[in-house]
Protein backbone atom coordinates (compact mmCIF):
# COMPACT_ATOMS: atom_id res chain seq x y z
CA UNK A 1 0.00 0.00 0.00
CA UNK A 2 2.75 2.43 -0.20
CA UNK A 3 1.77 5.89 -1.31
CA UNK A 4 -1.53 6.14 -0.11
CA UNK A 5 -0.48 8.21 2.44
CA UNK A 6 2.34 11.21 2.60
CA UNK A 7 3.79 12.11 6.40
CA UNK A 8 5.48 15.15 6.89
CA UNK A 9 9.23 15.09 7.38
CA UNK A 10 9.50 15.36 11.23
CA UNK A 11 6.36 12.32 11.78
CA UNK A 12 8.32 9.58 13.59
CA UNK A 13 8.33 6.53 11.64
CA UNK A 14 6.02 4.55 14.10
CA UNK A 15 3.01 6.84 13.29
CA UNK A 16 2.75 4.80 9.99
CA UNK A 17 -1.34 4.76 9.29
CA UNK A 18 -2.72 1.31 9.63
CA UNK A 19 -3.60 0.11 6.57
CA UNK A 20 -7.28 -0.70 6.85
CA UNK A 21 -9.30 2.22 7.43
CA UNK A 22 -11.00 2.37 10.72
CA UNK A 23 -15.20 2.32 10.57
CA UNK A 24 -15.09 4.99 13.30
CA UNK A 25 -12.62 7.01 11.07
CA UNK A 26 -14.92 10.05 9.04
CA UNK A 27 -13.01 9.21 6.31
CA UNK A 28 -14.56 5.73 6.28
CA UNK A 29 -17.72 7.03 6.10
CA UNK A 30 -17.29 9.60 3.50
CA UNK A 31 -15.80 6.42 1.40
CA UNK A 32 -18.50 3.99 1.85
CA UNK A 33 -21.51 6.33 2.32
CA UNK A 34 -22.25 7.82 -0.80
CA UNK A 35 -24.68 10.42 1.19
CA UNK A 36 -22.33 11.31 3.36
CA UNK A 37 -21.38 14.80 3.56
CA UNK A 38 -18.17 16.09 3.81
CA UNK A 39 -16.79 17.81 7.43
CA UNK A 40 -16.98 21.55 7.44
CA UNK A 41 -14.18 21.51 10.61
CA UNK A 42 -11.90 19.08 12.38
CA UNK A 43 -13.01 16.51 14.45
CA UNK A 44 -11.54 15.00 17.50
CA UNK A 45 -10.95 10.93 17.27
CA UNK A 46 -8.61 8.46 18.91
CA UNK A 47 -5.55 7.73 17.78
CA UNK A 48 -5.77 4.03 17.61
CA UNK A 49 -8.44 4.84 14.80
CA UNK A 50 -5.58 5.63 12.48
CA UNK A 51 -2.34 3.98 14.20
CA UNK A 52 -1.83 0.58 15.29
CA UNK A 53 1.04 0.86 17.71
CA UNK A 54 0.94 0.41 21.56
CA UNK A 55 0.94 3.97 22.54
CA UNK A 56 -2.04 5.52 20.23
CA UNK A 57 -4.14 4.86 22.84
CA UNK A 58 -2.79 7.25 25.10
CA UNK A 59 -3.74 9.94 22.25
CA UNK A 60 -6.52 12.01 20.63
CA UNK A 61 -5.65 13.44 17.38
CA UNK A 62 -7.82 15.80 14.99
CA UNK A 63 -9.17 14.33 12.06
CA UNK A 64 -10.55 16.38 8.97
CA UNK A 65 -11.12 14.34 5.89
CA UNK A 66 -13.16 15.66 2.50
CA UNK A 67 -13.92 14.36 -0.87
CA UNK A 68 -11.33 14.79 -4.05
CA UNK A 69 -13.04 14.49 -6.95
CA UNK A 70 -12.58 11.72 -8.98
CA UNK A 71 -9.58 11.14 -6.54
CA UNK A 72 -11.55 9.64 -3.04
CA UNK A 73 -10.95 10.95 -0.41
CA UNK A 74 -8.12 13.46 1.59
CA UNK A 75 -7.47 13.02 5.26
CA UNK A 76 -5.67 15.92 7.23
CA UNK A 77 -4.71 14.64 11.05
CA UNK A 78 -3.36 16.71 13.27
CA UNK A 79 -1.64 14.75 15.61
CA UNK A 80 -0.72 15.82 19.76
CA UNK A 81 2.24 17.39 20.04
CA UNK A 82 3.34 14.70 22.42
CA UNK A 83 3.21 12.13 20.10
CA UNK A 84 6.26 13.63 18.13
CA UNK A 85 8.48 13.39 21.12
CA UNK A 86 10.87 10.38 20.64
CA UNK A 87 9.17 6.84 21.35
CA UNK A 88 10.52 3.41 23.20
CA UNK A 89 10.59 0.61 20.28
CA UNK A 90 9.50 -1.63 22.80
CA UNK A 91 7.03 -1.44 25.94
CA UNK A 92 9.07 -2.45 28.93
CA UNK A 93 6.88 -3.91 31.70
CA UNK A 94 7.91 -2.51 35.14
CA UNK A 95 6.94 -5.69 37.05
Amino acid sequence: MAGWHRAAAKIPGCWFPTEVLDTESFAFELLHKANAEDQKFPRKIGADAWFDNWPAPKYEITEESFRVHGEGVMTILDLDPNMLAPILHSHVDSS
